[in-house]
């Protein structure tokens, strides 16, 4: 069985804060723009960044996973900020590499759950663990 509990990234919130930061300073270009509407976009990008760095990032909105307890059979139970547990299965679009792992977890009440785990959310040595599990139980469900 594979336990993970997942804490904040710092590699994701710097990654997806300059992505964030490159929009707002999009912003101050010189383009053919009304201040107002540049004011709006501004104010709709500080509103996603906020959000995007809360739930996924920093694991602190109640939608975000904190813990993901896998079993050898594929049966995955993850666990959201706000306590609230979930049973699921692996979906077949898992993003896999060194470094990041992206999880499309299929819960049984019918919604998809996601995980974007990073080396430093969880150390190096449970995201090999995770990355060969997550490789078992893909060969296992494409026989």
């Amino acid at each position: 069985m594979l336990d993970l509990e997942l804490h904040p990234s710092w590699s994701l919130t710097g990654a997806l804060g300059g992505v964030h930061l490159a929009a707002m300073l999009a912003l101050v270009q010189p383009i053919a723009l009304p201040v107002g509407l540049r004011l709006i976009v501004a104010a709709i990008v500080a509103a996603s960044a906020i959000l995007t760095l809360r739930r996924w990032a920093l694991l602190r909105s109640p939608r975000s996973l904190i813990r993901l307890r896998g079993s050898a059979s594929g049966e995955w139970r993850v666990i959201t900020a706000a306590g609230e547990a979930y049973q699921a299965r692996l979906g077949a679009d898992a993003v896999v590499t060194n470094g990041l792992v992206i999880m499309h977890l299929e819960c049984a009440d019918g919604r998809t759950r996601h995980a974007v785990i990073c080396r430093d959310s969880i150390g190096t040595e449970n995201l090999r663990r995770l990355r060969r599990v997550l490789r078992t139980q893909r060969v296992v469900e494409q026989r």
